[in-house]
């Protein structure tokens, strides 16, 4: 029986189910066993009422736990007509439920589950996510696999140890344990309980961890190690009210500051400085002559950059529903693409506006050098040493798919910026007091 079910619930699809049904002395029980979102099987007990069978789901297995009593052998009998293809056990005083998770624990894993684990990269100390696969699909209980991770301080909570099933879509969370372990290599065994249970023989002293998926998401920082060279490009807009423009530039000059308190050393931290306005529209929809991205600095200095910085001014608005990004962006990709071997480097957008398109589209008139900001950003986007970030007056302003892209990485409201918390976000600022709260591999 056990084999039987075993076997069944590895042929399940995700979203099916097949149902036991219990014949006892005085009660029909229903257990429905299904495989749920995360591709782990699962089993719910259903009572009926006295001999009436509860209603019933996918196919069915028929276990009668009372040969000898008269109620279950009617009961057997009305199913044998109803059901003829189920098959049918005979045990007496067989502990159904019992039997059933035996066979789920029984089963082989339909998702591989893995660990939730960073890599850091060894040149810019970039930290991306990763899965480490602990027991592929078709692992079965008892199975007991080993390796090696590194961690780091953490806050009060320790290292978390969260366990993910995983079919190259979506990964869903299916444990998260955590203990305080001090930072250095550390020896992971865990063994396989049953589907969606992975028990970790060491690390000793795990427990439960409490916290949320975002909530462990959320403390993980974007980066982890000081970078050696940094190329910090900061892109402004500079038409639009004259106070908002300066509150644009100051943003500037506060990134510039704590980006270069973190790297005081001379030629550690070069400075690129964009600016961009409105194109000017004529009746024909044309843009006029001397509308141009103005690049003051590409490989400067800090100090030099923000001498450059206050000589900016306010420039007319020009066309109000879209300003020159993508000329913008056609400037950086230009001289990024001439560099030899660049160094990591961050686009800083800070503005409001969004790009004109290539061509007509309904929402604004097109580019009047037809440069087309979306295969321009794309080509920065697939840069591995390119982070992509911005500030925006108003985030919830139209054209927000856009400014979605060109911060990537961070995307902040102009009026509610800090500079250092900023900086730490884009990976140009090191907190004092690094902290990754999931275990490290190479």
């Amino acid at each position: 029986m056990r084999q039987a079910l075993s076997t069944a619930i590895a042929g399940l699809a995700a979203g099916k189910s097949f149902t036991v049904l219990e014949l006892a002395a005085t009660r029909v029980t229903a257990f429905q066993v299904e495989i749920d979102a995360a591709g782990v099987p699962r089993a719910s007990s259903h009572p009926g009422t006295g001999l009436s069978t509860p209603e019933l789901a996918g196919d069915l297995f028929i276990v009668n736990s009372a040969p000898d009593a008269p109620d279950a052998a009617v009961a057997l009998k009305r199913l044998r007509a109803a059901h003829p293809e189920a098959p049918v056990w005979t045990k007496a005083g067989a502990d159904v439920g019992e039997l059933v998770e035996a066979a789920i624990a029984d089963a082989p894993i339909q998702r591989s589950h893995a660990l939730l684990v960073a890599r850091a990269n060894p040149r810019t100390g970039h930290i991306k996510l990763a899965l480490k696969t602990l027991f592929p699909e078709g692992a079965r209980r008892g199975e007991v696999t080993e390796l090696a991770v590194r961690t780091e301080a953490t806050d009060a909570h320790g290292v978390v140890f969260a366990v993910v099933a995983w079919d190259g879509s979506t990964p869903a969370l299916l444990s998260a344990e955590s203990a305080l372990l001090r930072p250095g290599e550390h020896h992971v065994t865990a063994r396989l309980r049953q589907p969606g249970e992975v028990e970790f023989l060491t690390p000793a002293g795990l427990s439960r961890d409490p916290r949320s998926v975002a909530d462990l998401l959320a403390a993980i920082p974007s980066s982890f190690e000081r970078v050696e060279r940094a190329h910090l490009i900061c892109a402004i807009e500079v038409a639009g009210a004259a106070a908002r423009v300066a509150t644009r530039l100051d943003c500037a000059e506060k990134v510039i500051k704590a980006a270069h308190r973190q790297f005081p050393q001379p030629d550690r931290l070069r400075i690129g400085l964009l600016a961009y306005g409105g194109h000017r529209i004529g009746r024909r929809g044309r843009g006029r002559r001397g509308d141009r991205v103005i690049v003051t600095d590409w490989l400067a200095a800090p100090e030099d950059a923000l001498k450059s910085l206050g000589w900016l001014g306010t420039t007319e608005l020009g066309y109000p529903r879209a300003a020159q990004v993508e000329d913008m962006l056609a400037a950086v990709v230009r001289r990024l693409e001439a560099a030899s071997r660049p160094p990591q480097t961050t686009l800083l957008v800070i503005g409001d506006r969004p790009p004109h398109p290539p061509a007509p589209d309904g929402e604004a008139v097109p580019c009047p050098h037809r440069h087309d900001w979306q295969r321009l950003l794309g080509t920065l986007e697939l840069q591995p040493d390119v982070t992509l970030a911005a500030i925006r007056d108003q985030p919830g302003s139209p054209g927000g798919a856009a400014w979605a892209r060109l911060g990537a990485a961070a995307l902040k409201p102009l009026d509610t910026v800090d500079a250092d918390a900023f900086g730490a976000q884009i990976g140009l600022v090191v907190p004092a007091k690094r902290r990754m709260p999931i275990p490290l591999i190479d």
